[in-house]
């Protein structure tokens, strides 16, 4: 009976903590709705990172294309050119040179 006396809640006090109680679950309620929000705004600017870098990545891919058709067109020339010594020298015949022109991929017409 002892520990009873010691321990025991009055009337008054468990008011008093029912109360702290519910204050804290609105404080709770509360903070799950700002980190309810939170959240959005994080997924809305993972999103726009995401589109932004895409976008940087096809940029990126886009110039390299690029980058490799003209170096590629630099080397269909020296080709050209190589058909085309080939051809004066009668090394190839005219045949064997529009074949050679005509491959990809940049085909050309011969003009001889």
């Amino acid at each position: 009976m002892d520990f009873l006396k010691d321990h025991m809640v009055t009337r008054e006090e468990f008011g008093v903590l029912k109360a702290e109680v519910g204050g804290l679950k609105e404080e709770v309620g509360g903070l799950k709705e700002e980190v309810g929000g939170l959240k959005a705004e994080i997924a809305v600017e993972f999103r726009k990172m995401k589109v932004e870098i895409l976008d940087g990545v096809d940029d990126k891919i886009t110039n390299l294309k690029g980058d490799l058709v003209v170096l590629m067109r630099k080397e269909d020339r020296k080709v050209i050119t190589l058909i085309g010594m080939l051809r004066e020298k009668q090394v190839i015949s005219e045949a064997e040179a529009k074949a050679l022109l005509g491959m990809e991929p940049f085909p050309q017409i011969l003009s001889m």
